[in-house]
């Protein structure tokens, strides 16, 4: 094309006039300090955007089809002194009515008198030949253009640290664009407009984690997530990087970048916390077992001692009350002896949760009535009756026999504890909702327990009432352990309770462990 020399006050003010005439062609001049372009009416034609004086650069930018335009690009990402003295692209503009266009453009330097850079002046024509006001649906089917500009826009705005990367030709990384949000976790400047003119190597710091996550993004051609520690001006930062390729025949691949830097920080913390916090809670468990074997040996020989005497094994005992102080000793032996046993079996439990349980059919009627017998005597002496009412249809239950035991044992004593004057009842019942299960019941007419305790009762070495359950000889595990204990057969405690009324505890085993097992029919029968 013929070059026109214009004057700076011709670049800068008035309106572009062109010979008026079909418009498929188009004039524009671009301001290279402003970078704002004058459009003649027949470029605005071609562009569909109706009939303006001036356009920003930035915003024909935004029309060009985003493969298209490397060296109309470069016009916006290097200065003015690099501009280069000719050029000629051949691009598709994105109309706004959706329809794609290929048009030629041609453009010359101009300077000013002085010799600076005044600006470019061109033309812009429909392109001839087979590509003729053609809309390319193989190129970019209907609604791929605007989704296009969407994720431009997108890029360049969003709050997610992003950028684009290609490897070239050589076999280094180069970035194509970078948003503001990656520039300032990176300490990078911005490549707006995802201009491929003005790639730039990826530095070295990054390059060395980013390329293989690249690659392997490339190869398996799906998006991957993945952690590096990364050498920044600030010190090492942990980076959430998340590559997934783009449809682009240069390997172009997005990515997403989150410095999760205090937030692996925080979680390292937690973890020393809980690691330090299971330490001492080893220890102590640790503590109280071996403490509890070593007051069980004497307790053996003081209870032991005590039964010869009141028995009269050793001879016959003294007037003066001796009888007396002698079952104190006896019962007060059995009442410490209960203790250690309950913080050895605790200490167990939480020593080894995974141990295996000895499973067996257990007779519930059995095991609540041998229960009972040792915890009458102590109901008597509190003037509170005590019962068990089995229903004959009670179903067997899979359990671990000693468990069971244990978890009885327990229910029944805090409920002759802290029932005076009153009534106990030991049953078991079946239950279809919300789903088949099996409960051994505790119901006493006791003191009960307040609503909010109710959430906390079950922790270890939580009293309901301090000075009741120290005079009566309790330390606040039993329930802990019977927790433990049902846990391990996947079942649970549940407590209803009114102060004044009473309380009502059940152990609900599963369905899964009502009946005996198939494998143990079949193990029976081989006998």
């Amino acid at each position: 094309m013929g070059r026109l020399i214009l004057a700076p006050e011709s670049v800068c003010g008035g309106s572009l006039q062109v010979p008026e005439g079909p418009f498929l062609r188009g004039y524009w001049l671009l301001d290279t300090d402003t970078m704002l372009m004058k459009i003649s009416h027949g470029f605005c034609d071609i562009l569909g955007k109706g009939r303006m004086a001036r356009l920003s650069f930035r915003e024909f930018l935004a029309m060009v089809h985003p493969d298209d335009g490397v060296a109309l690009r470069s016009l916006a990402c290097t200065g003015p002194a690099a501009i280069p003295p000719a050029l000629c692209d051949s691009v598709r503009i994105i109309r706004p009515d959706g329809r794609l266009m290929w048009i030629v453009l041609d453009g010359e330097v101009e300077f000013a008198a002085d010799g600076t850079v005044a600006g470019v002046f061109g033309t812009a024509e429909i392109a001839e030949g087979p590509r003729q006001g053609r809309e390319f649906e193989a190129d970019c089917p209907e609604g791929t253009c605007a989704e296009r500009e969407g994720f431009r826009t997108y890029f360049e705005y969003s709050p997610e640290a992003l950028f684009v990367v290609s490897l070239k030709t050589t076999g280094d990384l180069v970035y194509q664009a970078r948003n503001a949000a990656y520039a300032e976790i990176s300490g990078l400047p911005v490549i707006a407009g995802l201009c491929g003119a003005s790639a730039e190597a990826v530095p070295e710091r990054i390059s060395i984690s980013l390329m293989r996550h690249y690659r392997e993004c490339v190869e398996l051609g799906v998006a991957l997530t993945r952690e590096e520690i990364i050498e920044l001006g600030d010190g090492l930062r942990i980076w959430s990087m998340t590559l997934a390729p783009l449809p682009s025949r240069d390997g172009n691949v997005l990515g997403i970048v989150r410095d999760i830097t205090e937030q692996r920080m925080l979680e390292a913390s937690l973890r020393a916390a809980r690691d330090a916090a299971e330490s001492a809670d080893h220890e102590r468990s640790t503590l109280l077992a071996h403490a509890s074997h070593v007051l069980r040996t004497p307790l053996n020989a003081v209870i032991g001692y005590s039964d010869m005497l009141m028995g009269g094994i050793m001879g016959p005992v003294g007037p003066g009350g001796v009888a007396d102080a002698i079952a104190a000793i006896n019962e007060s032996g059995h009442q410490v002896l209960s203790l250690v046993e309950e913080l050895i079996d605790l200490a167990r439990l939480e020593e080894d949760a995974s141990a295996a349980l000895d499973e067996q059919s257990v007779d519930l009627d059995y095991i609540l009535r041998d229960t009972w017998r040792t915890a009458a005597p102590a109901a008597a002496k509190r003037g509170t009756s005590l019962k068990v009412e089995i229903p004959p249809e009670t179903p067997v239950l899979w359990a671990d026999e000693w468990a069971v035991r244990r978890v009885v044992r327990v229910l029944l004593s805090n409920a002759v504890k802290f029932t005076q004057h009153g009534e106990i009842i030991m049953t078991a019942e079946t239950s279809d909702e919300p789903s088949s299960s099996l409960s051994i019941v505790v119901r006493d007419t006791g003191v009960g327990i307040a609503a909010d305790r109710l959430t906390t009762i079950l922790e270890r070495f939580t009293l309901l009432d301090p000075v009741k359950a120290h005079s009566a000889g309790g330390m606040g595990i039993g329930l802990r352990l019977a927790t433990r204990l049902m846990d391990r057969h996947g079942g649970r405690l549940a407590i209803e309770s009114e102060p004044g009324v009473g309380t009502t505890v059940r152990a609900i085993f599963p369905n899964e462990r009502i009946g005996m097992p198939a494998f143990a029919d079949a193990d029976l029968a081989n006998y």
